[in-house]
């Protein structure tokens, strides 16, 4: 499900993604509650061992921080206490950064929408985004609270109500991924919208919902897109082939004015083959680097030639580095020079390992990897917010003090 992809490119040319790719959101906005004070630390993790916090019943398949809150999106029904006390939470669910507790102020229930919401069923929340002060959802469901909702919604993020005026035309299928820029949001997935259509992808004013004319006309779904920096282009990575009619292996480079692809060519030596799941590009981990994570798709054959990998590129398309993982590439972010690297399935015959550190430059693993127990998906997303690093996805106990519930906050 996931190759990285990592490359020297001008800036203004060819970055994929930020772990902030657009503008960082601002420290705890107005309309955000405030947690606890978070503890000073040094960029990144200091520990290998998360705090004790609470979890989801389920998978976590997106996260967001937005001051000292970490926002969680998945498959589940409950969010779940380091003792085992159950509160309904179904499919997003908000948590302090500090000491892991649950704002209970944040209510916003997403059914599991038409396509159910179990296993590698698309439903519940699948993507999460912020402009610093809102909370952008998307995903398969059509109720919020019981109430009818598109597949794209923009949230109070201190109670989780739906923010009136933000009304997008109907999306009619899954929304896999979600980045902000520049007052628009930008929307991937396994839909079509607009006239003429908008294909796997489009983009939205945030006051209005409005198209805003993004348009990459992907010939397949769209798994993971982020914004250069500079609000220019807008990378993606998926299971397509073709971007606005032009041969684009899974990753491709579009105007983020209107969508045309550039003539960069990811992967020149047969090209990505693996689905993209994740895209970053951090200026302050490797300047002027592109970065994506793919796997194997259902088509593509495993392991040296396929899927699983973290594969660094160069401006003009060449590879760089890679690394190989047992299971498909999910998640990477960029922390105070290391690149963390979420996955499944684990790294060279261990099972326990489904996270690492990385090197930016060479993708040499570095001393970060915390054993990871239980769950079948693995890590499926990271976010960083007061220099903690948020793991979440499949799993039941990381580290070696504390048994888990998909939710990871590692001080």
């Amino acid at each position: 499900m996931s190759i990285k992809l990592l490359g020297a490119m001008p800036v203004t040319a060819t970055l994929l993604l930020v772990a902030a790719a657009c503008a960082p959101p601002p420290s705890a906005p107005s309309s955000v509650p405030a947690c606890p004070a978070v503890p000073a630390s040094a960029p990144g993790p200091d520990s290998q061992n998360p705090i004790s916090s609470w979890g989801i019943d389920g998978a976590g398949y997106s996260v967001v921080v937005i001051g000292g809150v970490a926002y969680v999106g998945g498959v589940f029904q409950n969010a779940i206490s380091p003792a085992g006390v159950k509160v309904p939470r179904q499919n997003l669910a908000a948590f302090c950064l500090a000491d892991g507790s649950l704002l209970t102020s944040f209510v916003a229930n997403f059914n599991n929408g038409p396509r159910g919401g179990s296993g590698f069923e698309p439903g519940g929340v699948r993507a999460l985004t912020t402009d610093g002060s809102s909370l952008y959802v998307g995903g398969d469901f059509t109720t919020l609270n019981g109430q009818p909702v598109n597949r794209l919604v923009k949230l109070n993020p201190t109670t989780g109500a739906p923010i009136a005026g933000f009304s997008p035309a109907d999306v009619p299928s899954v929304v896999y991924a979600l980045d902000y820029f520049g007052g628009k949001v930008y929307a991937g997935g396994d839909f079509s919208v607009g006239a003429p259509a908008a294909k796997k992808g489009a983009s939205f004013d945030t006051a209005t919902g409005a198209f805003a004319g993004w348009n990459p006309e992907a010939d397949a779904k769209i798994n993971a897109l982020k914004v250069s920096p500079d609000g220019q282009y807008v990378f993606i990575g998926g299971s397509f082939a073709t971007v606005g009619g032009a041969a684009h292996d899974k990753l491709a480079r579009t105007a983020a004015a209107g969508g045309t692809p550039s003539p960069v060519s990811f992967g020149q030596n047969g090209g990505v083959r693996g689905r993209v799941q994740a895209i970053i590009l951090s200026l302050a981990v490797d300047t002027d680097n592109v970065s994506a994570f793919a796997g194997a798709g259902p088509t593509e054959p495993r392991g040296s030639n396929g899927g699983n990998k973290a594969i660094s590129y160069a401006p003009d398309g060449s590879e760089r580095w890679k690394v190989t993982f047992d299971g498909d590439g999910q998640a990477v972010l960029p922390i105070g020079g290391v690149l963390y690297a979420g996955f499944h399935d684990g790294y060279r015959g261990n099972h326990f390992l489904k996270l690492l550190g990385l090197n930016p430059s060479t993708g040499a693993v570095t001393s970060f990897s915390p054993t990871i127990i239980g769950g079948v998906l693995g890590v499926r997303a990271l976010a960083a917010g007061s220099n903690r690093l948020v793991a979440v996805g499949d799993f039941s106990s990381v580290g070696t003090t504390h048994k888990l519930h998909a939710v990871a906050i590692f001080p």
